[in-house]
């Protein structure tokens, strides 16, 4: 058979109503194309002969995949994609070996020879469709998987110079990075459109220091500004200064804050607020370098203390960026609060029932969803549905087949002697015996 050089594979986008689709390549049984719909990136794998049958099996030029009415009452839905590729089972029975001594037919070869011709066009279309590295780059890259976890990415990671590998990252991308970076653009463009209006609007000197001057106290209200104390005790760390408790991003737990800020602004009464919510988690509090805001922090706001003159607030370490801040660093501390627990929602409705009674249910009984036991017969009922209990099914099983026979018992104890019966009747009289002769002795005795 002439195979065309091809990868096997069609595509379509329904127009609508479509009953068939062309396969441009031969197959050598039905069973060997598969076919798969897409639905707005919901892909499904059809079943053959449930969704569809395939006509001219071993015809050089393919067929038509012809959907079934039962899956495609009204044809294929427009917009609806269908893929149709090859996919040549891969076997060989021992019936196909070539006898020794017996006949070499060339349509055996020919046959042989296409099913691996088909094998190797669907191979290479998988390969052509998979991930791999381009040959002109020079690096090595291992592609083997390392073990998996939910929601994490998967990074190349250089494992000696020119020697690369597949790692699994550490953090859900989509957690709070993608809100630090927010939160750090929304700082810098406040404080760019802030600079930007006071250049804008300055009709003065004096007007243009003023409007600068309030741009950068509304930035400070926003992030307010603090410099990094290194030292990890919780302590009052001096004025515009804050620490942390841990110089591991990971394990710290707390931040010892000053009452004024960088700007010589005390702001305890406000940050004393941050603890107000009644939620669990009172809020997030996120930290950026000001001059590299890759460097970032973000923690759960736990209970915050006022020390009078400084102030400590328990934190809960959620994610982070960069590396952590240096000594004397100018950072920005932006606070969000958590809302309020919502409202109690309303009670759920009544559950079902499980009613029970000797012999069949009424009609009457009980409510659409709930079961009846007929304790007589030992059946059961439901659900009920439409007003109607349905047909019984039985709670008894089969009679299950005889045991064997147990091993016989030891013999028991030997019973009590019985009491002694009363005294028999006196016999009868019995007949004289025949006179006997007399002997001397008798003589003697009589005398």
């Amino acid at each position: 058979m002439a195979l065309p050089n091809n990868d096997r594979i069609d595509q379509y986008t329904a127009v609508g109503s479509e009953t068939q689709f062309a396969y441009t390549f031969p197959v050598n049984a039905a069973a060997d194309i598969v076919v798969k719909r897409n639905v707005s990136g919901t892909i499904t794998t059809l079943t053959l002969t449930t969704d569809y049958t395939v006509t001219n099996v071993g015809n050089a030029s393919g067929g038509q995949v012809a959907l079934t009415s039962s899956s495609y009452p009204s044809g294929a839905t427009a917009g609806h994609k269908f893929t149709i590729y090859g996919n040549q089972i891969v076997t060989r029975a021992g019936s196909s070996d070539f006898s020794v001594g017996g006949d070499f037919f060339a349509s055996t070869i020919n046959s042989q020879l296409d099913d691996l011709t088909q094998i190797s066009q669907d191979v290479r279309r998988d390969v052509n469709l998979s991930v791999k590295k381009d040959p002109a780059i020079l690096d090595t890259f291992d592609p083997l998987l390392p073990a998996l976890t939910d929601r994490r990415a998967l990074i190349v990671n250089e494992v000696s110079s020119g020697n690369y590998s597949l790692v699994m990252s550490t953090k859900d991308p989509d957690t709070q990075e993608a809100l630090a970076a927010a939160q750090v653009a929304l700082a810098t463009t406040q404080a760019t459109n802030a600079a930007t209006s006071a250049t804008a609007s300055a009709t003065s000197a004096t007007a243009s220091a003023s409007s600068a001057t309030l741009a950068a106290s509304q930035v400070d209200a926003v992030a307010l500004p603090y410099n990094f104390d290194t030292s990890t005790s919780m302590a009052d760390p001096g004025s515009g200064d804050f620490r942390l408790n841990n110089s591991s991003v990971s394990s710290i737990s707390n931040i010892a804050l000053d009452a004024l800020t960088a700007a010589s602004v005390d702001l305890s009464d406000y940050i004393t607020k941050w603890d107000d919510s009644d939620s669990t988690v009172k809020g997030y509090l996120t930290i950026v370098q000001e001059d590299t805001p890759a460097n970032f922090t973000i923690f759960q706001v736990g209970s915050v203390t006022d020390n009078t003159g400084w102030l400590s607030i328990a934190l809960t370490y959620v994610t982070s960026g960069g590396a952590l801040f240096g000594s004397g660093k100018k950072c920005r501390l932006q606070w969000g609060r958590a809302g309020d627990k919502g409202q109690t929602g309303n009670a759920g409705s009544d559950g079902k029932t499980v009613l029970n009674g000797s012999g069949v249910p009424s009609s009457g009984l009980g409510a659409d969803g709930d079961f009846y036991i007929d304790t007589a017969n030992n059946n059961l009922y439901g659900p009920k549905a439409s007003g109607a209990w349905g047909s019984a099914t039985s709670l008894v099983g089969p009679q299950g087949s005889q045991g064997i026979q147990g091993n016989t018992g030891s013999s028991g104890s030997q019973g009590i002697q019985g009491i002694q019966g009363p005294q028999g009747l006196q016999g009868n009289v019995g007949a004289t015996g025949p006179q006997g002769d007399a002997t001397l002795a008798d003589v003697i005795a009589l005398g």
